[in-house]
């Protein structure tokens, strides 16, 4: 294939100075219109993702995905992308001076696709009032994914008192 130039457009291509002008405006050119193309190409082409899927399509039988309210969002917005498993807890009251309060573990916290500031944890059917019953803030702590568990509320223990009998002797 053979490019003929037009006799003003060879003289002025010739010159020495503009021999990089040209080229790099046949360059820019040539890339503008390679990316054009790339773009649309790849527009109709993509398929939806995992992460545009809805929240209420990925839950699991006998699970619910409650929204919850976490104290250190921020960090963890930095930390994690679309999910982490992460134990939950109360934060210490400095009121009633109670220490901080382990309520989950092992939960799977989902950021929330349309308002990534915005977090949620996959917990079983039967144990969603032990979540929501909390009021506040809690904190979310990232746990190791690969560690065994299968996402558990911690209830309250209620202790135990022994009484132990000597007899003298």
């Amino acid at each position: 294939m053979k490019i003929t130039l037009p006799a003003g457009f060879k003289n002025y291509y010739q010159q020495k100075g503009h021999f990089l002008l040209v080229g790099g405006l046949i360059a820019f050119v040539t890339l503008g219109l390679v990316a054009e193309v790339y773009q649309s190409h790849s527009a109709h082409n993509s398929e939806p993702t995992p992460a545009q899927e809805a929240p209420d399509t990925i839950i699991p039988k006998g699970y619910v995905l409650v929204p919850i309210e976490l104290q250190n969002s921020e960090s963890l917005s930095a930390l994690i992308s679309e999910f982490a498993i992460v134990d939950l807890y109360l934060p210490q009251d400095s009121s009633t001076k109670s220490k901080g309060k382990k309520i989950g573990r092992h939960l799977r916290l989902l950021r929330a696709p349309l308002n990534p500031n915005t977090f949620a944890v996959l917990v079983p059917d039967a144990e969603v009032p032990a979540v929501v019953n909390h009021s506040g803030p809690m904190i979310a702590v990232i746990q190791n994914r690969s560690q065994s568990g299968n996402g558990a509320i911690e209830r309250e223990k209620k202790s135990i008192s022994h009484v132990n009998y000597y007899l003298g002797g």
